[in-house]
């Protein structure tokens, strides 16, 4: 089964509303660190750390009610959220308490719905398209992340901070109203089961032999990201600075890092992914522990751009065949929980080593930092090469059938 009009659609839509989200919260930020620093930082860590606290919450949720309905409701509620606060910037101005506070909200959602839209693009295809369904919405994403932080920018300038976060919530009624029309041909989960609870998920998981796949899948991931998220949003800049290279320097590497990103997402989803699992699922995060050690060492900013582009390259070629692995072994019933599971294990990381690396980098050097972090790349590697469980997988076999029906 491949996708139809509905998914296109419903793709449409996330990519508006993601576009809205990031030009948003780049707006957010960008207007805290005119409060200072400390305000700055407050207001980032609230989106992630608000997001961190709920999670799983938001993941049981989305198994108990379904993910459309889960979706349904946040974008319903930032709808009104982004609504009262260009109201309020509008009339009163940003301080640092309604910034904070906007912070909070923007992670409470999230929380709530990346979970559930993380299982819903599975609804639309059957497994063996799972690998391409996953890198397209990650490529349209993506391009949405990419152009959010200029186009927020430009319009911070032009319109204001008011008047930005009211064009946002336009976005947010675009996609409520594309959820409201979109029913997926499959169903999060089959009509006669149970609701569990997470401890019951786990024996069901073990029960089915699927743990042996997820498990270590999800620990990879954690050391992966654990070593390249927060070298491409701390370290790069820090490299630049500690280097005497220009702050364009450092956008040059981020740029670098989101174009062979986005290459290799646009690739998997024309192709489709590797058949030998244990090509990528070894070797990029290999590829991602070079492009590090190379940007410790990097004489000049071209070859530090070159070894972005290798970062870039090793996540996303292991994300592209992980992903869809771990969610083709989600057992009915918990696949919102276990999406839930893979975003804590994303976010817990770059929550509690970007400050040790910040610390590492101010005391010795960003090249020392970086070296760390090439070693948690490298850790996600022989992770990856000393389990047994998914070394004879040769193509995407989903441990349940999903039912057919509109309950998404």
């Amino acid at each position: 089964m491949r996708p139809g009009r509905d998914y296109w659609a419903w793709l449409g839509g996330a990519v508006s509303s993601e576009l809205g989200s990031t030009v948003m919260a780049f707006a957010i930020i960008w207007t805290a660190t005119g409060l200072g620093g400390t305000t700055a930082g407050l207001v980032a860590t609230s989106i992630v750390f608000c997001r961190a606290v709920l999670l799983l919450g938001g993941g049981s949720l989305g198994d108990r009610f379904g993910p459309r309905q889960v979706m349904l409701v946040c974008d319903t509620s930032m709808l009104f959220v982004t609504s009262l606060a260009a109201i309020w910037f509008g009339v009163r101005g940003p301080s640092a308490a309604s910034l904070v506070v906007v912070g909070c909200l923007l992670g409470v959602a999230s929380a709530f719905y990346l979970p559930a839209a993380g299982v819903f693009p599975r609804l639309f295809v059957s497994d063996d398209q799972l690998a391409r369904i996953m890198a397209t919405t990650s490529s349209g994403l993506q391009l949405a992340r990419i152009a959010g932080p200029a186009i927020g920018g430009a319009l911070l300038a032009w319109i204001g901070l008011s008047w930005l976060v009211a064009l946002n919530s336009v976005s947010f009624l675009v996609i409520v109203v594309v959820v409201l029309l979109v029913v997926p041909p499959r169903a999060a989960r089959a009509p006669d089961t149970p609701q569990v609870g997470l401890r019951q998920a786990w024996h069901g998981l073990r029960e089915a032999g699927g743990h042996r796949t997820l498990v270590p899948l999800m620990l990879a991931l954690a050391a992966l990201v654990a070593g390249t998220a927060p070298a491409t949003m701390l370290l790069f800049p820090l490299l630049c600075r500690g280097n005497g290279w220009s702050s364009s320097s450092a956008g040059l590497m981020e740029a670098a890092f989101m174009t062979a990103a986005l290459a290799v997402g646009l690739t998997v989803a024309a192709r489709g992914a590797l058949e030998r699992a244990q090509v990528p699922l070894i070797g990029g995060p290999l590829l991602a522990c070079a492009g590090l050690a190379l940007a410790a060492g990097a004489p000049t900013v071209w070859v530090a751009c070159v070894a972005a582009g290798a970062v870039g390259l090793g996540l996303v070629v292991f994300n592209a065949h992980a992903v869809p692995r771990i969610l083709s072994a989600s057992p009915d019933g918990s696949q919102v929980r276990i999406q839930a599971v893979l975003n804590l294990a994303v976010t817990l990381p770059t929550l509690a080593l970007s400050t040790l690396y910040g610390v590492v980098a101010q005391h010795a050097s960003a090249s020392w930092a970086l070296v760390g972090a090439a070693a948690w790349a490298f850790a996600a590697s022989v992770l990856m090469a000393v389990s047994r469980a998914w070394r004879t997988e040769r193509s995407l076999t989903a441990s349940t059938v999903l039912s057919t029906g509109p309950d998404a």
